[in-house]
């Protein structure tokens, strides 16, 4: 039996099972310092491939096969995007009220690269930073970007309270991600972070649709 758009996949499910591929993709929640969700992360779940085909596989499920209000209702989806999708694509396939633009941290930030993330901010794309460590020539990132995503995994909490402290002079918001405990969540709200992801919170959750080829 095919499992239904936007239903959650348990273990017991085959997401191969039925007359057609079922497209996979994985939501996470993101929650504010009181607890209330804000939005969800869309983590691509499938084969293994290039960070490009990955995220289309992702925006396809979401505005396609599945559909964002199936995912996340009236909530912004953060989406990975990599320096190349960004500047091989003209107008992005979804509006910026829909999502957070979530630049993988491995990227080569190139005068290119700049350009093209100014231009989305203007046209009012939210950009978020992901596993963010600070280093003194981000300062034009930090100008662009609106989030910023610290991994609690990279160093601690000592490494959570020396990023905070670097940001400090800069307009961002920090979420703590990868938060695994209530200690951890207590004690990056006491440093100023204010959104927060993990598993403390939610393991990312499946959900299958129909799968149709994607270009």
């Amino acid at each position: 039996m095919d499992t239904p758009a936007g239903v959650p996949l348990t273990p017991a499910d085959d997401p191969g099972a039925g007359s057609a591929p079922s497209a996979l993709v994985a939501r996470q929640p993101i929650l504010d310092a009181a607890g209330q969700v804000v939005a969800y992360e869309l983590l691509y779940r499938g084969a293994p491939g290039t960070g490009e085909r990955a995220t289309a596989r992702v925006m396809h499920a979401a505005f396609g096969d599945i559909g964002l209000e199936n995912l996340v209702g009236a909530r912004p989806a953060y989406i990975n995007v990599t320096a190349k999708l960004l500047l091989d694509t003209g107008e992005l396939p979804f509006p910026p009220s829909a999502v957070v633009l979530e630049l993988l941290e491995d990227e080569t930030v190139s005068p290119d690269l700049l350009e093209r993330l100014r231009e989305l901010a203007d046209g009012g794309y939210v950009l978020a930073l992901d596993d963010f460590v600070f280093r003194p020539t981000a300062g034009d990132l930090l100008e662009l970007a609106s989030i910023v995503k610290v991994d609690i995994r990279a160093g601690g909490l000592e490494h959570m309270r020396d990023q905070a402290a670097l940001l400090a002079g800069h307009d961002v918001t920090m979420l703590a991600e990868k938060v695994e405990d209530q200690r951890e969540f207590e004690a990056c709200r006491r440093m100023g972070y204010e959104l927060f992801q993990g598993f403390y919170f939610c393991r990312p959750v499946t959900v299958a649709g129909r799968q149709s080829p994607v270009s």
